[in-house]
């Protein structure tokens, strides 16, 4: 089992031990949290098909369901959406097409937020100039508010949940993405039975899954209780967002 470097190899292990340990009493076999090096491990392991259960984003789901044999299990409530914004006072600025050749501040791509960015601008030559930050949205909106970048990229929830009023008064929002499946959980069709499937769905939902995936939850979904059922039809397409955008893909 594996899931994006999002943290300390540390911090990793609390959040997904305890969800492989659920799935090895549930399954009857061993499953070990393997915490990714790098993004690119994390990318390169992936595409030699390396894990039998992974906890990501839509887009990676939906990309390993065509090319991985992998089948979604379970998300996190709820969706994903991202909004643009720039400063409140630039009249140059009042469209997303109104950003080419401007500097948009976000995460390093393959972060979702950013990639849809570069889905709104499928022409190379007429696009944003990309400055990736370090650091999560906070940093990103330090970027904007300093003037390092003329428009900048952000889960919607933190922007409306993080940044104070007195802040929010000097950007403005220029775009709303339409919403996406949440993060969720997929597993080898062929390594995890259809007999295992089924019990791993109905165990994160019991009060033992509630319990195991309670880190999780907290980290992503704070107001969750539950992850929830999900199917591949909620990730059919998504995987749009990487093929043919980020090399190797």
């Amino acid at each position: 089992m594996s899931a994006p470097p999002r943290e300390s190899p540390e911090a990793g292990k609390l959040l997904y031990e305890p969800v492989a340990q659920l799935i090895s009493n549930i399954t009857g076999q061993k499953v070990t949290y393997q915490h990714p090096k790098s993004w690119l491990n994390y990318q390169n392991q992936m595409r030699k098909n390396r894990y039998d259960i992974i906890f990501d984003g839509p887009h990676f789901m939906s990309w390993r369901m065509n090319h991985s044999e992998h089948i979604p299990l379970a998300k996190l409530p709820g969706e994903l959406r991202f909004v643009i914004v720039a400063h409140a006072g630039d009249e140059r600025i009042k469209h997303i097409d109104d950003l080419i050749g401007k500097k948009i501040c976000g995460l390093a791509p393959p972060n979702l937020a950013t990639l849809m960015v570069y889905s709104k601008y499928p022409n190379p030559v007429r696009q944003p100039n990309f400055i990736a930050i370090k650091g999560g949205f906070k940093k990103v909106f330090l970027a904007l508010k300093s003037g390092q970048c003329d428009a900048a990229v952000f889960r919607d929830s933190f922007y409306h949940n993080k940044i104070s009023k007195e802040d929010k008064t000097l950007s403005k929002t220029i775009f709303i993405s339409d919403p996406l499946p949440n993060q969720g959980i997929t597993v080898h069709k062929t390594r995890v039975s259809e007999k295992q499937r089924q019990q791993l769905v109905q165990s994160l939902l019991s009060d033992a899954g509630k319990k195991a995936t309670r880190p999780l939850l907290k980290r992503f979904a704070k107001n969750a209780d539950a992850m929830v059922p999900t199917s591949s039809a909620e990730y059919s397409g998504h995987s749009q967002f990487i093929e043919g955008v980020i090399f190797g893909w």
